[in-house]
């Protein structure tokens, strides 16, 4: 409040009070893979046209800016004029030649030399003259810009923001590497948006490995996704990395890519993995925020033939639809897998044996594929952890959505003075939210307090204020219990009196 002298009147503002938290956006997947075909930069390109004849103009820049060149062919309107060409910018503006009765006399030819004899109109664009008069017709008198550029869709390195239902965007991916059948894979599970890092394929498979992993320094490769939220807008929360994490650095370096990120990774094994290798590469990790997945998956080729593919590509999308369906805080074990033709192993499962391959991948957290006769689903429910506090793969999920939306929602509050009504007001903004997603039944209860042992006069002096918060995510229902009590003799006197 000010306490500047004013003979008048003044609005004094009060915009304390606590603030709504939004949650974040749960469902945007993260992947990093290959696309070697994938459509490049276009050239923009335009055609004056007379008949049959046409001269093509175009760019010689690639891109988007490619479509601001323009091309304009002026009659002077006066007699005996010389042709002339003159660039401001990426305007090429040609003043054709007139005779002495001031008709347009240039050919389409004569047209073509002048531009290519003008060093600034050549460096922007190439003319191409296609006709059936030898260039002797006459070019139209008309203003025309370049159309079709276009910047690489997908350019090395960079993540790029596409829904699975962008049919004729992802075909500009190709039809080589990974990420074309990945995109294709997740659109069965729903139009997901996805941020995507298309890395080169290298001259071998450990080359190309290495790209798809990067690093932290040159911030490519797996490391890219964390620049997802500047480029695109958008934070991937649902990682994978298909045809890769089969590998232990790529998957080591996956998880510690999700973990920055607050989301979710998923990891296979090799192809054909055995029960005892499975169980081994599990226990090679113990992070929060990662599941181990078992089976690869068949598919039917364009050919007729049959192709593996790795399981976290539907996981991906298994993933991302389980959230929108029924919330970021369920697990998505018991849910359908789409299309293919099944799980390239195909396991021994009953619902109550604990001794089935099944059960005991499950009992070594990961997660496979199931019959239960009405369709495949999947099944487990475990991270890669076995602390009690961080068990299920809901518990990780609601963790980093419920975290980064805390985060975010208090840019607001930063700075402020740290008084009584900003303690309160933080305070309640948070038990706002936790009481909201409480209605929602995405947690079972929750509360804020201010840590009045942390909130020490010094901590305060320094511009640091504590306040604790709890939670607690339902678990999934993981083992159901009858608890049978056959042969009540009681009910036999049943027989009796209704004899």
């Amino acid at each position: 409040m000010t306490d500047r002298y004013l003979h008048g009147c003044r609005i004094i503002e009060d915009d304390s009070g606590a603030r709504p938290i939004r949650t974040v956006a749960s469902s945007v997947i993260g992947i990093v893979g290959t696309a070697p075909d994938a459509e490049g930069a276009l050239a923009a390109t335009a055609t004056l046209t007379t008949g049959l004849n046409s001269l093509l103009f175009t760019s010689v820049l690639v891109g988007n800016a490619s479509n601001n060149i323009r091309i304009v062919t002026e009659d002077p309107g006066a007699d005996d004029e010389a042709l002339s060409v003159k660039v401001s910018g990426t305007a090429i503006r040609v003043s054709l030649e007139t005779g002495s009765d001031s008709a347009i006399i240039t050919t389409a030819a004569e047209l073509k030399t002048a531009i290519e004899g003008n060093a600034s109109a050549n460096a922007l664009v190439k003319v191409t003259l296609t006709d059936a008069d030898s260039g002797t017709w006459k070019p139209p008198v008309t203003s025309v810009y370049l159309a079709g550029g276009q910047d690489e869709p997908f350019p090395i390195g960079v993540p790029v923001a596409i829904s699975a239902s962008e049919v004729g965007k992802i075909k500009k991916l190709g039809t080589e590497g990974t990420l074309p059948w990945v995109m294709e894979i997740i659109g069965r599970f729903g139009g997901h948006l996805c941020t995507i890092v298309r890395e080169p394929e290298g001259s071998d498979e450990q080359e190309t490995l290495t790209n798809v992993i990067g690093s932290s320094t040159t911030g490519r490769g797996l490391w890219a996704l964390l620049k997802a939220q500047n480029k695109t807008g958008y934070s991937p929360r649902i990682i994978g990395i298909p045809g890769f994490s089969q590998n232990q650095a790529a998957a080591n370096e996956m998880i510690s890519v999700t973990e920055r990120l607050l989301g979710y990774c998923y990891i296979d094994p090799v192809n054909n993995v055995t029960y005892d290798n499975a169980v081994s590469y599990r226990r090679k990790f113990g992070a929060e925020f990662g599941m181990m997945l078992h089976t690869w998956w068949r598919e039917r080729t364009a050919s007729g033939g049959e192709v593996h593919r790795p399981f976290s590509a539907y996981a991906l999308g298994l993933r991302a639809s389980c959230d929108n369906r029924n919330g970021w805080h369920t697990a998505m074990s018991n849910q359908a897998v789409l299309g293919g033709l099944g799980p390239v192993l195909d396991i021994d499962f009953k619902l109550n044996d604990p001794n089935t391959t099944a059960n005991r991948l499950n009992e070594n957290h990961i997660s496979t594929v199931v019959n239960t006769g009405a369709g495949y689903v999947f099944w487990g429910c475990r991270s890669l952890t076995e602390d009690p506090k961080k068990l299920f793969e809901n518990w990780g999920r609601a963790k980093g959505v419920i975290y980064d939306s805390l985060v975010n929602a208090h840019q607001w509050a930063m700075d402020r003075n740290i008084t009584a009504t900003y303690v309160d007001d933080v305070q309640s903004g948070v038990q706002n939210f936790l009481n909201r997603l409480r209605a929602g039944q995405y947690i079972l209860n929750g509360l804020c307090w201010a840590d009045a042992e942390l909130n020490s006069n010094d901590s305060i002096a320094m511009g640091q204020f504590f306040w604790n918060f709890d939670y607690m995510v339902p678990p999934p229902a993981e083992s159901l219990n009858f608890v049978a009590h056959p042969q009540n003799f009681d009910y036999l006197t049943e027989v009796i009196s209704n004899g």
